[in-house]
């Protein structure tokens, strides 16, 4: 499966194409929420990790999230896709942040406590086998313009669709600040081009 034809492909083909890109498995620690998730408001661009997660969880069913986690476990074959960050060791979650906003409300006592209603939390986090040093599954990719097919992918024409306003802050990202051009994004994401 190649780029181009990423419509008839499924997410671990895009995600395992590239033989460098193996799955790894990364503390919680060392992972950091995306400042510039197109989920959150453009103010949010500067805010601490807390203020990161309550924002996701107000708004993107953390909660059902971190129930299914806990129930079920982190499921290693959907692994977080990440960046190296500015932050010595730490990555960002460019990919899978609803998952880290839940994992940090079931291992952070600070982060779950901002959390609207957080003692239906407590039930969760008495069942709950990670902590703040367990390791998730990442695949660590070099930057943000090599993490665009996948992004792509599962939030535009892919099963996980962002909403229409999520997906054209997304395409005016690519656009204006990594000067690519609507065919590139069409080719890479497999949204059609008239689209864009």
């Amino acid at each position: 499966c190649l780029f181009r034809t990423i419509s008839n492909c499924n997410q671990k083909d895009i995600i395992m194409q590239n033989h460098n890109d193996k799955i790894q498995y990364i503390s919680i620690s060392d992972l950091e929420l995306d400042p510039e998730n197109p989920r959150l408001p453009l103010s949010f661009r500067n805010s601490s990790q807390e203020d990161l997660a309550i924002s996701l969880e107000r708004g993107y069913e953390i909660f059902e999230i971190a129930l299914s986690i806990t129930t079920s476990g982190f499921f290693s074959n959907e692994p977080l896709i990440v960046i190296p960050s500015n932050n010595y060791g730490k990555y960002i979650v460019v990919e899978g942040n609803r998952r880290l906003a839940a994992v940090l409300g079931l291992t952070n006592q600070s982060i779950k406590d901002a959390f609207q209603d957080s003692e239906k939390w407590d039930p969760l986090i008495q069942k709950n086998s990670l902590d703040i040093n367990s390791k998730l599954p990442v695949v660590i990719k070099s930057d943000r313009d090599s993490c665009v097919a996948i992004i792509g992918f599962r939030h535009l024409s892919g099963q996980l669709a962002w909403s229409a306003y999520l997906q054209g802050m997304f395409i005016a990202t690519q656009i204006d600040q990594r000067k690519m051009t609507p065919e590139t994004i069409s080719s890479l994401t497999g949204l059609a081009k008239p689209l864009i």
